[in-house]
């Protein structure tokens, strides 16, 4: 399970000083927040899924000079993909792909928190019978649609998926830092718990506090992130018994060197990635932008 056996022997002893996950902040019965208002996806023909809904989040268009960030990513939806084009987020994508493989978190039944786009789909194709992704922006998952008609999508904070059944996944994958918009990210922890099966995995990547700091096409949006450390992920999904085996290693170290550099060097960063992953990324996640965390259902 997890990313094959990357980080065999590195992992962090369990600490007993926190309840268990069904008790820290989510509860599966909790009525909805004031920004959340359901309504039944007509899509939801999916096998263990009968009854989807969606959580259409609070989508202010701009808060003064800030926009939210479901807004934000509404504004450049259309754009999006084409955006990340250079050595740099090729090299990525080649590395999660590989990751994906791997540790196989595209296998069985797979939820795709924090969706976008449709990146998941991209890089390791899963069956519509097989694949629910969840997104707020409605921007986003119009392109992942059109992308891909035949599968089912989902808006919906990521923090309260209450109307996906129980234990109805056997992977949770979620990119590129959704956790780190959460409000209550213990939320997430609980509804990757709720949601799984038991033995099934979850992949989380998460902006670590090398990020801070740095803009990307959300100029002016960061300032929304909850950055976390190596210690802080591991809180949150490593302490409490619920989950084993997890592992946390580095991603985009010398890769960030590559942003807006020619696609013509996808390789040599795609090669160089992989070995500061297998070396750094496991000694010293922190050193690293993304933290990529893995784990298994108890």
């Amino acid at each position: 399970m997890g990313f094959g056996g990357l980080g065999r022997g590195f992992g962090v002893g369990r600490v007993s000083f926190f309840p268990p996950l069904r008790v820290l902040r989510g509860d599966k019965n909790r009525p909805p927040t004031p920004t959340d208002s359901v309504d039944i996806n007509a899509r939801a023909r999916i096998a263990g899924v009968p009854s989807v809904a969606l959580q259409i989040c609070d989508k202010r268009a701009h808060t003064g000079a800030i926009m939210d960030v479901a807004g934000a990513y509404d504004e450049i939806a259309r754009i999006y993909d084409d955006e990340y084009e250079d050595a740099k987020s090729l090299a990525e994508n080649n590395i999660l792909r590989r990751i994906l493989k791997v540790g196989g978190f595209t296998k069985d039944r797979v939820l795709d928190l924090g969706c976008g786009t449709g990146l998941l789909m991209d890089l390791a194709p899963v069956s519509s019978d097989r694949y629910v992704g969840v997104d707020p922006s409605s921007g986003m998952l119009e392109v992942a649609r059109s992308k891909y008609p035949e599968h089912t999508f989902v808006q919906s904070s990521a923090e309260h998926m209450q109307h996906l059944e129980d234990e109805s996944f056997d992977n949770i994958v979620s990119l590129f830092g959704p956790i780190n918009y959460a409000q209550s990210p213990d939320d997430i922890t609980y509804e990757t718990w709720r949601l799984l099966r038991s033995g099934g995995q979850f992949l989380h990547m998460i902006y670590s506090e090398s990020r801070s700091g740095k803009n990307y096409i959300l100029d002016g949006i960061d300032h929304y992130h909850k950055f976390y450390t190596r210690a802080e992920a591991m809180s949150l999904f490593g302490v409490s018994g619920e989950f084993k085996d997890v592992k946390i290693f580095g991603f985009t170290g010398i890769l960030e060197k590559f942003r807006g550099i020619s696609p013509r060097l996808e390789m040599l960063a795609t090669l160089l990635g992989w070995v500061e992953i297998c070396t750094v990324g496991v000694a010293n996640p922190d050193l690293f932008q993304y933290l990529m965390v893995t784990g298994v259902k108890v």
